[in-house]
């Protein structure tokens, strides 16, 4: 500038801070002094006067040490690191010159993660961050909050992960309690998903989500394409069970199935399978079908084959067509022809007339058996009722073997109901007690009563014959009835001469 440098110092012009006789814009420019600051002052002149600090005694003011990267400030307190740490102000534990305070510490606890991981916390996934830290920022999941990290506890057996989804078992969903989550219950076969919903059947029919009707274990909806014939939506066993639907044969298939498939036939449409109706014949069809097609015949109009109603005579037609039509007569309007009566014995005709006793009016006359042998020597044994205002008088049994009708008249009123012109009837009214009439001819008792005996002799041409006896009562004491000298006359009596 034309002045020398000692004048331009002299006069102020110039500084000379290190007081080298040089003025300082000289010292900088030439290099002897540094002005890392770029304030134009030589970096030695800002240390000594306090301007600057030098904490490292490094000849550079602390600031040009950090901005030039010789030093680092990592909490950029202005001071460089190892300042911080060799007065104390910070701690550097593992002695890399940084100060702890620049680490990473996620739990606030004033203690590098690395620290933590070293002495206090665990790192059990090896990501040099703390496990509570990892779960806190939800880079790693604790569902059952044992403060583990879950791949931590599958990866070391803490947990099972069955279904490899990173989520340990007993934080799943295990609906029926077992210990082990639905899908793998349903993937190992322990439980069924009939209906893909990744919910175990039990567990569907437990909650209701899903009905089992039947108890089976089975949810409904997945038995339906096999089970659920008439498409209602309901399982067919449990139709039948709750008599929404009958399964008449016990088929286990409900009737209008069956129907519907031909399985069975349904000849009268009336929705109940033929073989679950009434077949009294056993011909495979219902007895309102044989009816209506012709196949049976029904006189009596009562729904029922006539083959199967009563026909005690074996005539092929039912008792009740036989009654009605005048076949056959019942007297005692039992239902049952008065033929079967007599002969089951269900009905007596004492009398042996054929016609049952109650439809006739009081007997006097009675014989049993109705039939004997002739070659066995038996005999039919006659009983006389003629009442206690007879006792004493005289009762004659006579027999014909023509039969009793139209009858012998006696006068009075009187008819003995035997045929005239039999050489029976001579014998009979000629050798009275015979042999072959024993006890034909007699007083009667106090009661009125008497016994005979016919016993016909061993002759074959007898065999056949119907032999019929009646008796008289001859009153001995001249009481006759109407000028006659009888008082009563009894019904006929007949017997039939077998072998």
């Amino acid at each position: 500038n034309g002045v020398p440098d000692e004048c331009d110092i002299a006069d102020g012009t110039s500084l000379d801070c290190n007081a080298n006789g040089i003025p300082d814009e000289c010292d900088i420019s030439s290099g002897t002094s540094l002005d890392c600051n770029a304030n134009g002052i030589p970096d030695e002149c800002d240390i000594d006067s306090g301007f600057s600090l030098d904490c490292n005694a490094n000849g550079i003011p602390d600031e040009c040490d950090i901005a030039s990267g010789t030093s680092g400030d990592c909490n950029e307190n202005g001071i460089p690191d190892e300042c911080d740490i060799a007065n104390g102000t910070s701690v550097d534990l593992d002695n890399d010159g940084v100060p702890d305070e620049c680490f990473v510490d996620c739990n606030d606890n004033g203690i590098p993660d690395f620290v933590d991981i070293l002495f206090v916390s665990e790192d059990c996934n090896g990501n040099g961050v703390p496990d509570e830290c990892d779960i806190a920022d939800g880079t790693s999941l604790d569902c059952n909050g044992n403060g583990i990290p879950d791949e931590c506890d599958i990866s070391s057996g803490t947990s099972s992960d069955c279904n490899s989804n990173g989520i340990p078992d007993e934080c799943e969903t295990d609906c029926n309690g077992n210990g082990v989550p639905d899908d793998c219950d349903i993937a190992d076969g322990t439980s069924l998903d009939c209906n893909d919903n990744g919910i175990p059947d039990e567990c569907d029919i437990a909650s209701g989500a899903s009905i089992d009707c039947n108890s089976n274990g089975i949810p409904d909806e997945c038995e339906l394409d096999t089970n659920d014939c008439n498409g209602n939506g309901i399982p067919d066993d449990c139709d039948i069970a709750a008599g929404t639907s009958l399964d008449c044969n016990r088929n286990g298939v409900p009737d209008e199935c069956d129907i519907a498939s031909g399985t069975s036939l349904d000849c009268n449409a009336n929705g109940i399978p033929d073989e679950c109706e009434l077949d009294c014949n056993d011909n495979g069809i219902p007895d309102d079908c044989d009816i209506a097609n012709g196949t049976s015949t029904d006189c009596d109009l009562n729904g029922v084959p006539d083959e199967c109603d009563p026909d005690c005579n074996m005539n092929g037609i039912p008792d009740a067509c036989d009654i009605a039509d005048g076949t056959s007569t019942d007297c005692n309007a039992n239902g049952i022809p008065d033929e079967c009566d007599l002969a089951s014995r269900s009905g007596l005709d004492l009398d042996c007339n054929g016609v049952l006793d109650v439809c006739q009016g009081p007997l006097t006359f009675i014989g049993t058996p109705c039939a004997i042998s002739v070659s066995a020597g038996e005999s039919q044994f006659l009983e006389l009722f003629a009442g206690s205002e007879n006792s004493l008088n005289v009762a004659w049994v006579l027999g014909s073997t023509l039969g009793s009708e139209p009858g012998i008249p006696l006068g009075g009123g009187f008819n003995l109901p035997l045929n005239a012109d039999d050489p029976y009837l001579t014998y009979t009214a000629t050798i009275v007690n015979s042999p072959i009439l024993d006890g034909s001819y007699g007083a009667l008792d106090f009661e009125g009563t008497s016994t005979a005996t016919f016993t016909p002799p061993n002759i074959p041409e007898l065999i056949g014959l119907e032999v019929t006896h009646a008796y008289v009562v001859i009153s001995v004491f001249g009481g006759g009835v109407n000028g006659t000298p009888y008082t009563l006359v009894s019904n006929p009596v007949t017997v039939t001469l077998a072998p």
